[in-house]
């Protein structure tokens, strides 16, 4: 008689039960939940937004490539744009002090969108112009877009 193969399916339905089991347990954990807390809806009107302060500085405006001697070592016939109005950069001072004085200290910062061919030395000394107008508090932000020194 020739041998007769068959599966033994034993080990088949233990691995089938074991699985069965498994899943009997992780199921009920999956459902479990967080308890979350959600803020409250506000009730109020929504806090206004204010209004960014950019200082435009161009090649063209501000030659400031030599080295001048006075306060703020700029030449006089430097020209700056502050939210798009064109002004001296003499002037620059006492308009930013005008314009952050009303801010709280979270809202005092100057974006500062200078040109390619503007030389390095004339950002740096326009930045301490600022700084020592309006204070330490001010926070200094690089605007990477050409097109923000001109909002208009």
């Amino acid at each position: 008689m020739p041998p007769r193969t068959s599966i033994n399916v034993a080990p088949l339905v233990d691995v089938v039960l074991v699985l069965l089991i498994i899943f009997l347990v992780i199921v009920p954990a999956l459902r479990m939940g967080f308890d979350v807390q959600l803020p409250p809806e506000p009730q109020g009107p929504a806090p206004r937004a204010v209004p960014p302060v950019v200082l435009g500085i161009d090649g063209t405006g501000c030659p400031a490539a030599r080295s001048v001697p006075g306060p703020g070592g700029l030449p006089a016939d430097c020209r700056v744009k502050l939210n798009g109005d064109v002004l001296a950069a003499r002037a620059l001072p006492a308009r930013l002090a005008e314009v952050f004085r009303p801010r709280a200290t979270s809202d005092r910062v100057l974006f500062v969108a200078a040109e390619d061919a503007v030389n390095y030395e004339a950002v740096v000394r326009l930045v301490d112009e600022a700084k020592r107008a309006v204070g330490g508090d001010l926070r200094i932000a690089l605007a990477s877009d050409p097109h923000a020194a001109d909002p208009r």
